[in-house]
C-alpha cells in the first residue's frame, strides 16, 4: 500500500496562500454638507504583487460642487477638484492585508494646501476577492475590484 500523509497535529493550522491583490480596484464616496454643498471623493487603486509582498499606489480625486450658486472663494467658480496621488507598499497574510503609505504628489491648485499625512491600513479580502475592507482606525471604506 502507498504511505498516506498523517494529518496535521491538533491546534496546527495549514497556512494559507496569500490572496491575490493585483490589478485595478476602485472606491467612491459621495456627501452633502450642511451648506448643501457636494462632494464627490474617488479612488482608483493599483496593486502589483510579488508572492505575499505588494505594491502601488492610488489616484484620490475629490470634487467640490456649490449647493448655494455661490463660488468658492478659493477658485472663484462654483466646482473644483482637488487630486493626489498616494505610493502604498505592504503584504498580504491569507486574506488578511496590510498597507502603508510612503509618499504622495499633489496637483497644485488654488483650493489644496498640498499636505496630507500618511496613513497605514489593515484589510480583509472577502471570499470572492472582490471586496476588500480596509481600516485605518478613525474609518473604513470597501474597494470594489475593476
Amino acid at each position: 500500500p502507498e504511505p498516506t500523509a498523517a494529518p496535521p497535529a491538533p491546534g496546527l493550522q495549514t497556512p494559507y496562500a496569500p490572496a491575490s491583490l493585483a490589478g485595478t480596484w476602485g472606491w467612491e464616496h459621495r456627501s452633502v454638507d450642511p451648506d448643501g454643498d457636494r462632494r464627490v471623493e474617488r479612488e482608483d487603486w493599483l496593486f502589483e504583487q510579488d508572492g505575499d509582498d505588494v505594491r502601488g499606489h492610488y489616484d484620490n480625486l475629490v470634487t467640490f460642487t456649490s449647493g448655494s450658486g455661490q463660488a468658492f472663494a478659493c477658485s472663484g467658480a462654483l466646482e473644483y477638484s482637488t487630486q493626489a496621488r498616494f505610493d502604498v507598499v505592504g503584504h498580504v497574510d491569507g486574506r488578511r492585508v496590510h498597507l502603508k503609505e510612503t509618499g504622495y504628489t499633489v496637483q497644485p491648485g488654488p483650493c489644496d494646501p498640498g499636505t496630507r499625512r500618511l496613513g497605514s491600513y489593515l484589510g480583509a479580502l472577502d471570499e470572492d476577492a472582490h471586496t476588500l475592507l480596509l481600516d485605518w482606525g478613525s474609518g473604513r471604506q470597501s474597494l470594489r475590484r475593476k
